[in-house]
């Protein structure tokens, strides 16, 4: 069902590519420009996550981007090179005692970007999935 799009070196310059990614993205499925925003943002955690904690921005490991569109929506999958993490434990960041803690944030806004966020082979992968009309 995924197909790749593109690799992304682990280096956190290349974030400023995603928003040229998210437009071709939107081009390929031919899909609602409304779009945009929240595939960008979402797209820009994940891929940001993946090169920093995943890939330990170790320059030569990639992360990769992978698409499809169902009859319902965009499917998006960021998968990176790394160990994973314990995403069904992840803190709160908006609770009181975690709220000056830097990180955490990330997974938070997308999983309120994304219509459905889920994590497969220990948390190295990341799906985004996102509704269209």
């Amino acid at each position: 069902m995924y197909t790749h799009f593109v690799n992304i070196e682990s280096d956190i310059q290349n974030i400023g590519k995603l928003e040229t990614v998210t437009r071709r993205i939107l081009d390929k499925y031919e899909l609602d420009q409304e779009l945009f925003p929240s595939i960008l943002i979402a797209l820009t955690e994940a891929v940001s996550n993946a090169i920093l904690h995943g890939n330990k921005e170790e320059k030569e490991k990639q992360v990769e981007v992978y698409t499809f569109r169902s009859d319902i929506g965009l499917h998006v999958r960021v998968k990176d090179q790394g160990d994973g993490f314990d995403f069904s434990n992840l803190p709160d960041p908006t609770l009181p005692e975690t709220i000056e803690e830097e990180g955490g944030r990330g997974i938070l806004l997308i999983q309120e970007l994304c219509d459905e966020c889920t994590f497969e082979e220990n948390g190295s992968i990341i799906d985004l999935f996102f509704k269209h009309s």
